[in-house]
């Protein structure tokens, strides 16, 4: 029973964190269509890697950084470029007057402002530079971890379905007819349902555990559930 009163516990705030995440009333109903499946993913790691560092968004943005330090670098150095100008001139429509000129303007003297806009702009680029390689090792991270979870949770869940939850359910058969032969006890009975009991909800949390892997390596790659079981999945 208070094994009982905690999974109804952890069930109600599991539907209160979901619906606060969803953006809908925290009291609102619902009723989880299907039991927690198995994604049996042979995730390939350097493959993930590699999609993830295209799809995730912090990377995006900070190869924008990077361009955009750039395009200050190469700006700052044409600073001490001379700046060339054509103009034209025309007095009036009367007379007629007009003249054509070509300008130069030579940055002679400019007190080290430009140098050391250089030196501030490279500056800038090569902390965004590092910016970037810090965000690419984050994701790869990320995917690493990810790819790790499933794959614990797949090697646990396949020693459940390899036979212990067979033997459990066989074990509480055997307990409940011998007490009803008169062969076992009452108290082997109902050590033998609890271990059954046990064994359940452990290859159940297994499975959400799985679920949750899944979804964190969807997330860290970028790459929706339903293609990344298409795509990496080993037969």
């Amino acid at each position: 029973r208070q094994e009982l009163a905690q999974a109804r516990l952890a069930s109600a705030q599991g539907k209160t964190a979901l619906n606060a995440l969803m953006g809908r009333s925290v009291d609102a109903e619902f009723t989880i269509a299907t039991q927690p499946t198995f994604s049996n993913l042979s995730p390939d790691l350097s493959k993930l890697q590699a999609e993830a560092l295209n799809r995730r968004p912090e990377v995006a943005a900070a190869k924008s950084e990077v361009g955009a330090a750039a395009e200050q670098v190469r700006a700052s150095k044409l600073q001490r470029v001379p700046d060339l100008a054509l103009q034209a001139r025309k007095e009036s429509f009367e007379d007629g007057g007009s003249g054509v000129a070509l300008a130069v303007t030579l940055p002679v003297l400019d007190w080290g402002s430009a140098k050391s806009d250089r030196r501030r702009a490279e500056s800038t680029a090569r902390k965004q530079e590092k910016q970037l390689e810090a965000v690419r090792n984050q994701v790869a991270l990320n995917v690493r971890q990810a790819v790790q979870a499933v794959e614990a949770a797949r090697e646990i869940i396949t020693e459940y379905q390899g036979g212990i939850l067979d033997k459990s359910e066989e074990l509480a058969r055997i307990a409940q007819k011998g007490y009803e032969k008169g062969a076992t006890s009452y108290l082997e009975v109902l050590e033998a349902q609890r271990t059954l009991r046990a064994t359940r909800t452990a290859y159940l949390s297994a499975l959400a555990d799985s679920a949750k892997a899944v979804a964190q390596l969807e997330w860290a790659t970028g790459v929706p559930a339903s293609e990344l079981g298409r795509a990496e999945v080993k037969k």
